[in-house]
């Protein structure tokens, strides 16, 4: 029984990085991505007005809602599938593009919680990998950590305006609009994931411990030199970010 539990852990981190890598190339990615989005991750077309995208527990959800209503129109933004490959394309075809960032361990540990998985190995993988990708292409594209786009949506909006000559119109923080972006990502979370607490993109307390009891096996000397190269990629690129 535990031999057959390991094989299903091993097969599903096979499955996890063969994810990551397909998602990395934007000739394997896009078909496939082009089939399975729907309201929750929508995939970049050559007149997406704007790419938001980053690894997962790094703010996705904030940013996307926030900056969609902010938006007097309907613009279309790729967002959602945690995919390298929408990055590198928005920068292929001309199309503004933000990457969102988050220290390592909160943003690992999360994930695990999120993706409600026992082992959080291949996700500092997933996240290496994911960093890896989209190194190269930071300064062209405006980099937001976590700090700033869950408390300074506005600025990020405005570095992009800046950077690409787009007329977006800038997220102002108040307790009335943040409480408005709460809502709509409760309502789809309510859509597509049944309501679980445990999948919600927003902060509770029992995630929190849950978080924090991953924190610790994070830091076991097998993920050590795993867990350098992520934070090494981390400050590489806060180097770039607003």
């Amino acid at each position: 029984m535990v031999a057959l539990s390991r094989l299903h852990d091993r097969l599903k981190s096979i499955r996890v990085l063969a994810s990551v890598r397909a998602k990395s190339i934007p000739s394997l990615f896009l078909p496939v991505a082009r089939l399975r989005e729907n309201n929750k991750r929508i995939a970049i077309r050559p007149t997406t007005d704007i790419v938001i995208e980053g690894y997962w527990r790094c703010g996705n959800h904030f940013a996307t809602y926030a900056f969609l209503a902010a938006q007097p129109n309907e613009p279309h933004v790729a967002h959602h599938f945690h995919a390298p490959a929408q990055l590198l394309l928005a920068v292929r075809w001309g199309i503004p593009a933000v990457l969102l960032i988050r220290d390592p361990l909160p943003a690992i540990a999360s994930a695990t919680v999120f993706l409600e998985r026992n082992d959080p190995a291949v996700l500092i993988d997933f996240y290496n990998l994911f960093h890896q990708a989209v190194l190269p292409i930071a300064g062209r594209v405006v980099v937001a950590d976590f700090p700033t786009t869950v408390n300074n949506m506005g600025r990020v909006i405005e570095c992009l305006n800046s950077k690409f000559g787009t007329t977006f119109t800038e997220y102002c923080h108040s307790s009335t609009a943040d409480a408005d972006v709460r809502k709509a990502i409760e309502a789809e979370h309510q859509q597509h994931m049944a309501g679980k607490e445990a999948t919600l993109p927003l902060p509770s307390k029992k995630k929190s411990q849950a978080k924090s009891e991953i924190m610790d096996r994070l830091r076991a000397d097998s993920n050590s030199r795993k867990l350098r190269l992520a934070a090494s990629l981390y400050e590489e690129l806060r180097a770039f970010s607003v």
